[in-house]
């Protein structure tokens, strides 16, 4: 009987967070997760990238934004990924402006301080190549010590994609 009555507290401290966190808005979430509302819905639609165009003189950037919008919509379930002629909306996105700096030099001539800046504008149409939704112009930049050039910049698509898809899920 000891045993039992030593746990009991434990027990309500831990009902009492949680039910603390629920409040404040704060969900368990399983396996099963509820996917939020979007534009495109509650994520039971299909979608196709029509087209990645970006102004930068690194051909890879291409493919780094088209991985990370891939990866984001995914991982927050808004939509299907599907080929162009099967999909229920298309996206388009354009890097409108990119800029790479290097400030800071160390003595054998490698970066210590690079800034990265992006703008980025992602469009989703429907069938009929109608405009459904627009992100408009997403402006980034980053300072960033210490790191590579190339890491630096997909840190920065990395951010755009989330805010596009923050911008996206924004349905109010």
């Amino acid at each position: 009987m000891k045993f039992i009555y030593k746990k009991i507290p434990m027990v309500l401290c831990a009902v009492f967070v949680l039910f603390s966190l629920s409040a404040c808005g704060y969900t368990l979430q399983g396996t099963r997760a509820d996917t939020r509302n979007s534009v495109l819905g509650t994520g039971d639609k299909t979608i196709a990238i029509t087209k990645i165009e970006q102004s930068s003189l690194f051909p890879w950037l291409s493919y780094s934004l088209r991985t990370e919008l891939h990866t984001e919509m995914n991982m927050r379930r808004l939509a299907k990924w599907v080929d162009v002629e099967k999909a229920d909306y298309t996206m388009e996105a354009v890097l409108t402006s990119f800029e790479k700096r290097a400030y800071i030099s160390g003595d054998d001539d490698e970066t210590l301080l690079n800034l990265v800046a992006a703008q980025l504008t992602v469009t989703v149409y429907d069938k009929e190549h109608k405009t459904v939704w627009t992100s408009g112009p997403v402006t980034y930049s980053e300072n960033y010590e210490n790191i590579r050039e190339e890491e630096a910049i997909h840190e920065i698509i990395r951010e755009l994609v989330y805010i596009v898809y923050d911008r996206m899920q924004s349905t109010f």
